[in-house]
């Protein structure tokens, strides 16, 4: 960027991780100040701050990807509290995705074999994980989905409302 070569690109990859709390509901990335109760998946604050770069550089109209967005943890095996909490917080970086216009977010990975917890399924047996169920549900839900507003009239609390293309 700073040799004005910005138009020669199309977009930006980037990687979201957060990591679980320790408590059902909780998670956060502390270097990029994102956490559960306050700013959502550190994805909104990468993504916020990629477009922030490239506008003070006078880049416009290029795509985000969160190319690898997890919830990680380590250890958490067989912790029922993380694997509710890695179902919600899957959920929300999808729906933070669309909602900030990324092209794309791609949960890493089905298997977990990165050894952090963050797989959709039980790499032992195969059978799906709570995650695996909400990735379905989110899909399906999301598909085709614009942004109407970000909610933010109640203290403590975010949340977005969408219109999808079989709303009448």
């Amino acid at each position: 960027l700073d040799d004005g070569r910005g138009q020669n690109f199309d977009g930006v990859s980037f990687h979201a991780y957060d990591g679980y709390g320790g408590s059902y509901g909780t998670y956060g990335n502390i270097y990029w100040k994102s956490f559960w109760n306050a700013t959502g998946p550190s994805l909104i604050a990468k993504s916020n701050y990629l477009r922030g770069l490239m506008f003070s550089y006078g880049v416009y109209g290029k795509y985000l990807m969160s190319t690898e967005t997890a919830l990680i943890c380590d250890p958490c095996t067989n912790d029922p509290e993380f694997e509710a909490t890695k179902a919600n917080y899957l959920a929300d970086s999808y729906a933070s995705a669309v909602a900030y216009g990324l092209t794309s977010n791609i949960w890493f990975d089905i298997l977990g074999s990165w050894g952090r917890n963050n797989g959709l399924v039980d790499n032992t047996n195969l059978q799906g994980l709570p995650a695996l169920d909400a990735y379905e549900h989110a899909s399906v839900q999301l598909e085709g989905a614009s942004l109407v507003r970000v909610i933010t009239e109640f203290e403590g609390i975010y949340g977005y409302e969408f219109k999808t293309p079989n709303q009448l």
